[in-house]
């Protein structure tokens, strides 16, 4: 308070002096006493006003110097009530007003404060200080726009006043400015390079933009300025909390409470540190004392609900949670509080909780910020996106939002679009290498290897003792099919990540497309104990049994894939075509159509051409022909699907022909299965069909032999040769591997012979 009344002085609000023989000295002791002690400016003014010797003059000049110790010590109404006295004495005291604002600001009497100091600019218009203390009032208003207009004019009326700078500084940082925030400070600054308040509020804003380090720099220069300066101390080891180094913030809260042993905040934020070092009975000391000095706020309630789920103790954080609302409904910080201790347990109530706190504060960007991330954990992806959106156009260089956007386009399937976002958020200067992972991962499902594996060999320079990297080559390798690189990449991951359970999935998947299914085996078994619930391993696991010929393996997970997906169009593909092949075609084919309805691009031709194959071997031909008409496109060789339609038709009794000509215009009859369409045709005979099946490869032979015999088998059915169909049926049920259709084929022919 004695700063301020200088500065007034200063700023020409002068407090008339009078003449000696009217109680000029008694006057000037009172208001030379400003700069001593409180007590004994109180006493000298006292004396001076109960003289009884001072004229109006020097009367309004005591008051005004009583009212400033009064207000220095705290006792804002006695202050009040003797600059009232002075304006009373003297309407046009331009210094009455301004003090008896400030006052009503300590009383937080905003409006009365802004009133007086608008009397006060009514009354001296040059000078700069009440338009400053006006701006200050309206700060602490929230009307930042109206401080803005004040500081400026301050300003204008006095550019080297620092406090002005700082003034404006703190309304731009109400406003969430704080780059503009941070530009003001630095001006008060270079006005005044010992101002300590001004590198703490500055500090202040680089703590509210989460640049710590340069946060605790301006602190630590503002305690050096100031070491009683408790508001420096105090966000010093806010800034050192944020930064999870707990002992250097518990030391500055140490401090903190030694100035201010009754603030109550030092004392919860330093129970919060606590709490993170697991000194859970000094937390609760620390809250019990805040709860004893400032009782039933709900800051006590929010801060000891965090650190009882830092204890791990759910329950009693959600108490101590629905206490912080209930004692301040209005607050969107309490439901924001309380939406991150639900996200531990119960997502949907923690997006009740984000929603209310939205609703109070629709740019509380933390709050639009984990309820993207709770809903695309559930897989709500546009609603994911819409947050994000939100986050980002209140901060368009909010790296980790558009990194949170990629990810949730990536579960859209929206791939440019989240590799658009992951390339902003390492403009951005994102500090996450992971973000070069979630970029790899991308390029690898628009099958960008080239681009992927360049993502994936940067996060190995940069994270080289994690697996990440490795994992992310191996899936490159795979999709590349280079899997002798894939394994090699594979091994590294697992080494430095034995209980990761992708790697050991996909080094199955190379093990088996090299067709090692012993070892391909062993990496689905130890991926699935690392992560049961993991439905690819699964599936994965399913196709090699179904490889092995062991069906029901296969289906036990191919079932349990589906358990944990019921929307999983390849486990019901696969299941489809393993019921198939054991020739439970009335169970394939409702697999098979869920998975043509689940993903049309990928299914509609497979697994048309498969539930073709079923209804053949149902009997049901013309079902049968119609199916494999549709699947002109399938993953299998024309020629086959050429064979089965003219089957088919045959079958249904209608000529078939025209398929295998069609067929045999764009094939090379010569390459198997072009001798099955050339006996169809006539141009040679089952003898020579045979004789074409042969192959130096022994696998390949049996393949092609019992290929041969059932596809001979069908003509002599076709042509009433019955007892030689039955014999090439049963050659080809015998010799047919399990997974091939012949195989399923032919015992259904046998059954109906």
């Amino acid at each position: 308070m004695r700063r301020l009344t200088a500065l007034l002085v200063a700023a020409g609000l002068s407090l008339f002096a009078g003449a000696c023989s009217d109680g000029t000295e008694e006057a000037d002791a009172c208001v030379d006493a400003a700069d001593r002690a409180l007590d004994t400016a109180l006493n000298l003014c006292s004396q001076a006003i109960d003289s009884g010797a001072l004229s109006d003059a020097n009367m309004v000049r005591a008051l005004v110097g009583r009212g400033d110790a009064y207000a220095g010590n705290g006792e804002s109404d006695r202050a009040i009530q003797d600059y009232g006295q002075a304006i009373r004495l003297k309407p046009g005291e331009a210094a009455a007003y301004n003090q008896r604002g400030i006052a009503y600001v300590a009383k937080a009497e905003y409006d009365r404060a802004i009133e007086d100091f608008s009397q006060a600019i009514r009354l001296i218009p040059d000078a700069a200080v009440p338009y400053r203390n006006r701006g200050i009032a309206y700060n602490k208003k929230g009307e930042h726009d109206q401080a803005l207009q004040d500081f400026d004019q301050a300003i204008r009326l006095d550019p080297q006043e620092a406090e002005s700078y700082e003034g404006r500084g703190n309304a731009y940082d109400g406003k969430g400015e704080y780059d503009r925030a941070i530009a003001e400070y630095d001006q008060a600054i270079r006005v005044k390079p010992d101002y300590a308040v001004a590198y703490c509020d500055r500090g202040r804003a680089y703590l509210q933009k989460d640049d710590y380090d340069r946060a605790i720099q301006d602190f630590d220069r503002a305690i050096r300025l100031d070491p009683g300066l408790y508001e420096g101390v105090y966000n010093r080891a806010l800034a050192y909390n944020a930064k999870g180094e707990y002992v250097p913030a518990i030391r500055d809260f140490d401090q903190a409470i030694r100035l201010r042993p009754n603030d109550a905040d030092s004392f919860l934020n330093r129970g919060l540190a606590y709490s993170m070092t697991g000194d859970f009975d000094r937390a609760m000391q620390d809250f019990g004392q805040a709860k004893r000095l400032a009782p039933a706020t709900a800051a006590l309630y929010k801060s000891r609900a965090a650190a009882y789920l830092v204890q791990g103790d759910y329950n009693r954080a959600v108490q101590d949670a629905d206490e912080a609302v209930r004692l301040a409904p209005d607050d969107a910080g309490v439901y924001y509080s309380r939406g991150l201790i639900h996200e531990t347990q119960d997502d949907a109530q923690a997006l009740v909780d984000y929603d209310q706190a939205i609703r109070l504060d629709p740019k509380y960007v933390d709050a639009l910020r984990h309820r993207g991330r709770v809903h695309l954990r559930r897989d709500a992806y546009r609603e994911a996106i819409a947050d994000f959106d939100a986050v980002i156009e209140l901060g368009p260089d909010d790296a980790d939002a558009y990194f949170s956007r990629g990810l949730a386009y990536a579960s859209s399937e929206e791939y440019d679009r989240a590799i658009a976002d992951y390339d902003a958020a390492i403009r951005l200067k994102l500090d996450d290498p992971q973000v070069y992972n979630a970029r790899g991962a991308a390029h690898v499902a628009k099958e960008a290897f080239d681009q992927a594996l360049a993502d994936y060999d940067l996060l190995v320079k940069l994270l080289p003792n994690a697996g990440d990297g490795f994992k992310g080559r191996g899936m490159v390798y795979v999709g590349k099919g280079d899997n002798a690189r894939a394994i090699e990449a594979l091994d590294q991951a697992i080494q430095r990540d034995p209980n990761d359970a992708w790697s050991y999935a996909l080094r199955a998947a190379a093990y088996s497309d090299q067709k090692d299914y012993d070892r391909a085996m062993a990496d689905f078994d130890q991926a699935i104990r690392l992560d049961p619930g993991n439905a690819t391993s699964h599936y994965g696991r399913g196709r090699v049994y179904k490889l092995k010929q062991d069906f029901d393996r296969a289906i036990a997970d191919l079932d349990q894939a589906i358990r944990i997906n019921p929307d999983y169009a390849d486990a019901f593909y696969e299941r489809g075509r393993v019921y198939s092949r054991k020739g439970d075609y009335e169970l394939g084919i409702p697999d098979l159509e869920r998975a043509r309805r689940l993903d049309p691009d990928e299914y509609t031709d497979n697994a048309s051409w498969n539930i073709g194959a079923a209804l053949f071997g149902l009997g049901r031909f013309a079902e049968a022909a119609e199916a494999f008409a549709h699947s002109s496109n399938a993953d299998v060789m024309q020629g086959h699907t050429a064979i089965l339609l003219y089957l088919a038709r045959m079958r249904d009794g209608k000529d078939g022909a025209s398929a295998l000509d069609t067929a045999a215009d764009g094939l090379d009859l010569a390459a198997w299965p072009g001798p099955i369409l050339r006996y169809y045709q006539g141009r040679i005979t089952a003898a020579e069909l045979l004789k074409a099946a042969e192959n130096p490869d022994p696998k390949t032979a049996n393949e092609q032999d019992c290929q041969a015999a059932y596809y001979i088998g069908q003509l002599e059915l076709i042509a009433g040769r019955l007892a030689t169909a039955r014999q090439r049926f049963e050659h080809a049920r015998d010799v047919c591997p399990r997974n091939f259709i012949e195989s399923a084929g032919a015992a259904a022919e046998l059954g109906r012979l």
